[in-house]
């Protein structure tokens, strides 16, 4: 019985993978650049200059791999996500090693809308997903093992995976760096430390590799929305107040995601196990990150990896439960899911096709997926005959500036816009994600914003410096400024003294002056 249950269980995940399927309009700047790639001039946004426009190195390379046998990025984003889904779902259980407690975790991601949502989406979430499986279920083989060649083995998957975090998004480290430390200082007698070195550099090395790539090629380790986002001079307590807002929105949109970061934390502390500690350790980390940075305006877009994490951590903890236990709590939590896929107003099991999503609400947090109904693979299928696809205004503009003689645009949206404008056009991100000197200009005090949209002013001859490729910007503060970041991005002698020079300077804060 539990054999039928669990495939009826995974011909469910599937036709709601394919239903819900969907791709967002940031994710079409990755998608830009992937054909920046194939056009011959770098991983890059705009032509002319360098400029890491993706947060997630593995993904995008990844996207790039699918992109050589197929043009339909749409479709290679879409079979990369379901492959690293099925593959998530095998890790799963195998990390489970119950039937149960892996269709009770199943049950519990079909509920969840932060989760599902963005297991396509075109963003690098089903990667890390994939990742985070991979991670946590080495922690929970490490200690559950008697085996010392067993425990080396799972220690040696941890710390790979915990390298390949870093590659997804940088900012998983804060989910895994506590159950690593744990991990690594409670086990630290199973290699010599010589061993522990070389363990540590190849985990580490294609992170390190990646580093030293992007500074010398984009002149910083950070990608670029990294500045749009983060260094915005927006005061602390209103990023904490809106990070605040975060949660509350999806508490009362996607209540089971965070009742279960809640409930699975309360779980993994109880338990009295060092590495359920530490991994809840690394799921309030992540939490309190997410409140610290204000939040997203997807709706759980970021809950989903502390939710995930969590909901395996807890689940693995069934396996010690005593007699009846056992099978009795995995199968209420899988009654409670189904109860709420029927009961629950949207869900991603009775989210219906074509789901449309209304006004953005005050918090600024909004049902991201509901707002891209004609970028699905329904739509894809059902109105192939009405290019450009996905059919958006959006699109229809970069369509436009593509068949223009004008050589630059500007856009507050620039995924669709941008990807149908071509490898050649020069656009002005006016949201900044794409635009390395908008990005590190503060918000203007009293400015209003939007969570993950910032407004900056461009300094006056900004748009003629990039239109005429030519330096006119009139402060001269800032045209010094604007003259060293050129050098970096633009110049085509990457290993010049002068410009070695000036991205070590860069980083370091000596020009930031110029902006003040």
């Amino acid at each position: 019985m539990a054999r039928v249950t669990a495939w009826l269980l995974l011909a469910l995940a599937a036709v709601v993978f394919l239903k819900n399927a969907w791709v967002c309009d940031d994710a079409y700047i990755s998608y830009r650049s992937i054909e920046q790639v194939f056009a011959g001039n770098g991983p890059r946004w705009n032509p002319h200059e360098r400029v890491q426009v993706y947060t997630s190195p593995l993904w995008f390379w990844t996207l790039c791999l699918f992109r050589v046998f197929s043009p339909s990025v749409f479709l290679n984003g879409i079979a990369a996500a379901a492959i690293a889904f099925a593959a998530t779902l095998l890790v799963l259980r195998r990390a489970l090693r119950d039937d149960l407690a892996w269709m009770a975790a199943s049950a519990l991601l079909l509920a969840s809308n932060g989760f599902f949502d963005f297991t396509t989406s075109g963003l690098e979430s089903p990667l890390c997903y994939l990742v985070i499986a991979l991670f946590v279920g080495a922690l929970i083989a490490l200690e559950r093992d008697d085996d010392e060649a067993a425990r080396r083995r799972a220690l040696r998957r941890m710390l790979f995976a915990a390298g390949a975090l870093l590659v997804c998004r940088y900012d998983l480290v804060t989910l895994g760096a506590p159950p690593l430390a744990y991990a690594v200082y409670r086990h630290r007698l199973l290699y010599a430390p010589r061993r522990w070195a070389a363990l540590a550099l190849g985990a580490l090395a294609p992170f390190v590799i990646w580093c030293a790539f992007a500074l010398v090629y984009y002149g910083t380790i950070f990608p670029n929305p990294a500045y749009s986002k983060l260094a915005t001079g927006i005061p602390q307590a209103d990023l904490w107040r809106q990070g605040l807002r975060y949660l509350g929105a999806n508490a009362a949109r996607d209540t089971i995601t965070v009742v279960a970061i809640a409930l699975s934390m309360a779980a993994l502390i109880t338990s009295r196990r060092g590495w359920a500690r530490a991994l809840a350790a690394g799921v309030a980390l992540h939490v309190a990150y997410v409140v610290h940075v204000g939040g997203d305006f997807m709706l759980g877009r970021f809950l989903a990896f502390p939710f995930f994490a969590g909901v395996i951590g807890a689940l693995a903890l069934c396996a010690s439960l005593p007699g009846r236990a056992r099978a009795a709590v995995p199968a209420g939590i899988a009654t409670v899911c189904l109860v709420y896929w029927l009961a629950y107003p949207h869900t991603p099991v009775n989210s219906p096709l074509g789901h449309v999503t209304g006004d953005t609400p005050p918090s600024g947090v909004n049902d991201e997926r509901g707002a891209y109904s004609k970028a699905t693979v329904w739509y894809y299928f059902t109105h192939r005959d009405e290019p450009p696809f996905p059919g958006h205004g959006w699109s229809r503009e970069g369509l436009w500036l593509a068949e223009s003689d004008v050589c630059c645009g500007m856009e507050w949206s620039v995924g669709f816009y941008g990807y149908w404008a071509g490898t050649e056009k020069r656009i002005v991100d006016l949201f900044t994600i794409c635009d390395p000197l908008l990005a590190r200009l503060k918000v203007t005090p009293g400015e209003e914003w939007r969570i993950g949209h910032f407004k900056r002013h461009a300094p006056d001859g900004y748009f003629e410096s990039v239109h005429h490729l030519e330096n006119r910007i009139v402060d001269p503060d800032q045209r010094r400024y604007y003259e060293k970041l050129v050098l970096i991005t633009q110049s085509e002698r990457l290993f010049s003294r002068e410009r070695l020079g000036a991205i070590v300077a860069m980083n370091l804060g000596r020009y930031d002056h110029y902006l003040e």
